[in-house]
């Protein structure tokens, strides 16, 4: 067991440590978008109709634009 903020892990939920939900775009999402999109989150969803099918992250996606 660990300690956060001086309670036992079993008395920590989920919605105590989560953080807000990231973006999920469509497949053929503009990299401009996306651009805007990472200033803001770290990471997006890649998905169609709310369901999640990928994950871009910031770094590979700053990586795929120096290829």
């Amino acid at each position: 067991a660990f300690a956060y903020f001086g309670k036992n892990s079993s008395q920590i939920q989920a919605k105590e440590i989560m953080e807000e939900a990231p973006p999920i775009v469509a497949r053929n999402t503009p990299i401009e978008k996306m651009f805007d999109l990472f200033q803001h989150f770290p990471v997006i969803l890649v998905g169609d109709k709310g369901k999640a099918e990928g994950i871009i992250t910031r770094a590979s996606f700053i990586s795929a634009l120096h290829v």
